[in-house]
């Protein structure tokens, strides 16, 4: 009799890789880069600057009055006294609802100008023989004309600058 060989049992092996393989990295989130933004380019004057007069000196702007004309323009009627020539007045829009004026060879003293028509607000500074004065109007509108003009029955001051918008 012969002996029947021993089945051996050997343990199972895991299947290895044959190169190591590492596991990859997570993925990445680039972030999306932000525009700079552009600035934003300060708007030119609504319409050129317009100036008045030869530049006289010794002024006093005495005071500052509106008149809404039948056509609907409203004039700003500046009145002065003392002085020679005619202040020096230019005229500008800051944007399309705020106009400024100044006038070189004036001063004033405690001038404080009102409201009327279209003028919302009206705001005065001096400097020197400088007066700036700025109007908030209601709504937009153009510098069609500016002129001085002498004394007249209407009001005892010797020059007026009249400026008409509409």
């Amino acid at each position: 009799v012969t002996a029947s060989p021993a089945l051996q049992t050997r343990p199972a092996t895991a299947l290895q890789p044959s190169a190591s393989v590492a596991p990859s990295a997570a993925p990445t989130v680039s972030a999306t880069a932000v525009p700079t933004p552009v600035p934003t380019p300060v708007p030119a004057p609504v319409v050129a600057t317009q100036s008045f007069g030869s530049g006289g000196s010794g002024w006093t702007v005495e005071d500052v009055r509106y008149g809404t004309q039948p056509n609907g323009d409203l004039w700003i009627v500046t009145d002065f006294s003392g002085g020679s020539g005619e202040p020096r007045a230019t005229a500008s829009f800051s944007d399309p609802t705020t106009l400024d004026v100044t006038l070189a060879g004036a001063a004033e003293s405690g001038l404080s100008p009102g409201t009327g028509g279209i003028v919302t607000k009206a705001t005065v500074t001096s400097t020197g023989s400088t007066v700036k004065l700025v109007f908030d109007l209601s709504k937009a509108v153009t510098l069609k004309n500016g002129s001085y003009t002498p004394q007249d029955s209407s009001n005892p001051y010797p020059l007026h600058l009249i400026l008409d918008v509409g």
